[in-house]
């Protein structure tokens, strides 16, 4: 734990590195308020089985577009493609609220939905690339990723929390304009950092062709053992998590029958044992071992 302040400290004393971890934050905290929200309004509308079917319709476009907008980072500023993709969050956080207060159709607000995860694909890999030219030592590259580990817990913490509560003396529509907030507030903090160049490569021929490169890194995975195991359980482990987001809505208000704001407080549970799993990783991490962890 000691460690953890240490290295927030460190990134904060950076203020372009550190509005960089508080835009991670709030696009956290906007996509976990999202997510919860979005879950007790699909059950709310048809069922448990819209449950799953929001799920689906929210990350299979993401999942679709991330080889192809994973390579903005490489083509324009990375500052440039963390604004815009932050900017569209916010946009279709703003239209699903619009939506569901003016009593658009279901299906109108699972597309916005999609259109989000879409939005959002860019972000991490830029963010990633941003990083080490924000960094100004080693020491605060190593304490950002750190950072940005512990702002992701505390995004999904204070969103599932949140979400609850707005869930429990609100509407749906009041929790998606709260995220599209959040979004809108990391859209400004980036703005605020230093602007960079778009990047250039000592061979620009490489860098050409979109589909092979969307295709470098899946076919990298493939043909080294350790990556693919990797690249394996990384897949089962979001398989996991994306039942458990389902499973989280059926059981509080189906099987349980609990109000809508349960949903976001079983949901803070989890981010509670994230927070707790975090520190023991970081101080098992130290050791040197990273087979156990």
């Amino acid at each position: 734990m000691p460690a953890s302040v240490r290295a927030l400290g460190e990134v904060f004393r950076n203020p372009d590195l550190g509005r960089l971890q508080l835009a991670w934050a709030g696009v956290s905290f906007a996509t976990w308020t999202f997510v919860i929200t979005l879950g007790v309004f699909a059950f709310d509308a048809a069922g448990a089985a819209a449950v799953g079917v929001a799920g689906l319709v929210r990350l299979l476009p993401g999942a679709l577009a991330s080889p192809f907008s994973g390579l903005l980072g490489d083509r324009y500023s990375r500052r440039a493609v963390l604004v815009w993709s932050a900017a569209a969050m916010a946009g279709a956080l703003a239209g699903a609220a619009l939506a569901v207060a003016a009593g658009a159709p279901t299906w109108l607000v699972f597309a916005l939905a999609g259109l989000f995860t879409v939005a959002a694909s860019p972000y991490i890999p830029a963010e990633g690339a941003l990083m080490p030219q924000l960094a100004r030592t080693p020491q605060e590259l190593s304490a950002a990723n750190v950072t940005h580990s512990a702002m992701d817990n505390l995004g999904f913490l204070g969103g599932s929390i949140l979400a609850g509560v707005l869930l429990a003396v609100s509407s749906v529509q009041a929790v998606f304009a709260l995220a599209a907030l959040a979004a809108t507030a990391s859209c400004i903090a980036i703005l605020l950092t230093r602007p960079d160049s778009r990047p250039r490569y000592v061979d620009e021929v490489a860098a050409r062709g979109l589909a092979r490169q969307a295709t470098a890194g899946l076919r990298a995975m493939i043909a080294d053992p350790p990556l693919r195991l990797l690249g394996t359980s990384l897949t089962l482990l979001v398989f996991v998590e994306g039942a458990a987001d389902v499973l989280i809505v059926i059981i509080a208000l189906d099987l349980l029958e609990l109000g809508n704001s349960s949903v976001g407080y079983m949901n803070a549970a989890w981010g509670v044992g994230a927070l707790i799993a975090g520190a023991a990783l970081a101080v098992l991490i130290n050791r040197g071992r990273l087979v156990f962890p």
